[in-house]
């Protein structure tokens, strides 16, 4: 039976837990939808007024979240970061974990400065200022007294600048009373003449008691002793408006009677010194103020090592302390289990929220080179569309001046046609030293003219200069000679320009050569295809094919170039 008991048992502790998660991933995957600004009135109110530390980091969590995920601006941004630090104020004081509350503030710090949130460092800081004084009393060390002041300096600073009078109050308070308890006042003189020129708005929370409290300091420093305490006496009366459960509340009250413990003590008065720490150790144990019984002891260490030089009643109150700092530290490392697990879960949604930023941050990355390489193909098929274009007008320029040298040229033939011409008999006794003369060469070179024009021999692959020279008769020194000085250059150039002359009034005529490839009409002038497309590009300026569709669309839109051709620009 009892087994059957303990079994029922885990297994409704087993539904319990699964219950809890799936709420938990329910209000998690619920509020992640929600407005930032909704997200930061809830974490408020979960936290200062409900209580529910766990439900309130939740909702902070979700906003430091959204400072790596999304581009931030304005009061949204301002929030967020708030929300690290208000992480780092959760983790401080309902956890005890100064390690993750520590990591929280510098984050928040970080995040301020990076984005000149200069308000916002108001508050990291003086959370951090909360942290050193805390962390050096749970570890019995001296405390950072240094450090803790000029952090709250700092703060006061900045709420100056900033005219941020919510943080400055607390910060201000805390700087005065560790520097009363200490009698190191003039330390902040300036701090509290500073002070009594603000115009804060008499709806600040705590602003009664700042005011009241820098009052009685005032007093103390001029030596008007007995009006100071009196101030201090009532300090509590300035706490009526505020909400009774309040921290600042109750810690005020604690701290209301260390203060006059302190004075009584610096006054010499031991009775009601020793009445003002009891009532402190009183009002610490009533509002379950660890800080405040830690203080209290250290006053009570302080009053019988100085005022009664009774050390036996000085290490009693200095092993209570001890023990208060031991038990603290322990609560601060051994939570139950139920909050580890959630701290677990917390962890672990940071963990996804940052891969997801990563992720986020990596896609944008990769967006950007693909738009980066995009564009630049973009701009490269433009500037190419462009270049082709202004190939194809320079093509057809220049076919239009070839088309028009071709008729100007066949026009100029058949005028010479028509006339008799002279048959011109070249005799070897005309030549002497192998030199001949002006008349004898002009007779040569308009055989040779002639033969070029009419002779269709000279569009065979086998014609030669040889072959030119049995034509006319004539020796082949002499016509060399005879191109060299009329034509201003070799054989093969003269034979090219009238085979390129051809081949350019074929690829014109599409009735009988409209179906010849190019390889067709490099055959049919004498040459191979890879020879004739090189040559008719360098004496043209344009590659056949590109001759030929145009020649086939009379001088229409140019067509797609044959892939075999080059298409140099034209300069």
């Amino acid at each position: 039976m009892r087994r059957i008991v303990v079994v029922v048992m885990l297994v409704l502790a087993a539904i319990a837990v699964m219950a809890e998660d799936v709420a938990f991933l329910n209000n998690r995957r619920q509020w992640e939808q929600l407005p930032t600004a909704t997200l930061n009135r809830m974490g408020f109110n979960f936290y200062e007024v409900k209580s529910m530390p766990d439900s309130a980091l939740l909702c902070y969590t979700i906003l430091s979240n959204r400072l790596q995920t999304r581009q931030l601006q304005g009061k949204e941004l301002e929030q967020c970061i708030g929300a690290v630090c208000n992480l780092g104020s959760i983790y401080l004081n309902a956890y005890y974990d100064f390690s993750k509350s520590y990591s929280f503030l510098l984050q928040a710090e970080e995040q301020a400065v990076k984005h000149h949130q200069d308000k916002m460092l108001a508050y990291v800081y003086i959370t951090l200022a909360n942290l050193y004084e805390r962390e050096s009393r749970l570890n019995a060390a001296k405390p950072h007294e240094d450090l803790v002041m000029q952090t709250y300096k700092k703060v006061f600073d900045i709420c100056i600048r900033q005219k941020e009078w919510r943080p400055i109050v607390p910060s201000f308070i805390s700087m005065v009373e560790m520097a009363f308890a200490k009698e190191q006042l003039d330390s902040v003189t300036e701090q509290i003449n500073t002070f009594t020129q603000l115009s804060i708005p008499d709806s600040v929370y705590g602003i009664k008691y700042a005011e009241k409290l820098c009052q009685g300091i005032r007093l103390w420093q001029t030596n008007k002793r007995e009006e100071a305490i009196r101030c201090f006496k009532e300090l509590n009366s300035t706490l009526e408006t505020l909400p009774k459960k309040s921290g600042f509340n109750l810690t005020s009250i604690v701290i209301q009677h260390i203060t006059l413990s302190i004075a009584y003590q610096q006054l010499g008065k031991k009775e009601l010194a020793l009445y003002e720490i009891r009532e402190s150790e009183r009002k610490a144990r009533e509002f379950q103020l660890p800080d405040g019984l830690l203080a209290a002891y250290q006053n009570y260490i302080k009053y019988y090592v100085e005022l009664e030089d009774d050390e036996v009643r000085a290490d009693f109150y200095r092993l209570r302390r001890y023990e208060l700092q031991d038990s603290l530290i322990r609560t601060s490392h051994v939570n139950d289990i139920n909050t580890v697990r959630f701290l677990h879960e917390i962890d672990k949604m940071n963990d996804e929220q940052q891969a997801l930023a990563l992720k986020q941050r990596h896609d944008r990355q990769m967006l950007w080179v693909v738009s980066i390489a995009a564009l630049i193909a973009i701009v490269m098929l433009v500037l190419l569309y462009l270049s082709r274009k202004r190939i194809q007008q320079g093509y057809r320029t220049i076919y239009q001046q070839n088309v028009e040298l071709l008729a100007a040229e066949d026009a100029r033939q058949r005028e010479a046609m028509s006339e008799q011409l002279k048959e011109i008999t070249v005799e070897a006794p005309k030549y002497s030293h192998n030199q001949m003369d002006e008349d004898v060469m002009d007779e040569l070179w308009q055989q040779i003219v002639h033969l070029m024009q009419t002779s269709d021999e000279i569009y065979q692959d086998t014609f030669s200069i040889e072959r030119l020279c049995d034509m006319l008769g004539a020796k082949r020194a002499y016509v060399s000679q005879t191109i060299n000085t009329k034509a201003g250059g070799t054989f093969t150039t003269l034979l090219n320009e009238y085979r390129i002359r051809e081949a350019c009034r074929r690829m014109n005529d599409i009735e009988n050569f409209g179906q010849y490839t190019i390889e067709g009409i490099a055959n049919s002038v004498g040459y191979s295809r890879s020879y004739f497309v090189r040559i008719f590009k360098e004496s043209t300026g344009i590659p056949p094919s590109a001759y030929m569709k145009l020649a086939k669309a009379g001088n229409s839109d140019l067509p797609n170039a044959d892939p075999h051709d080059s298409h140099p620009a034209i300069n």
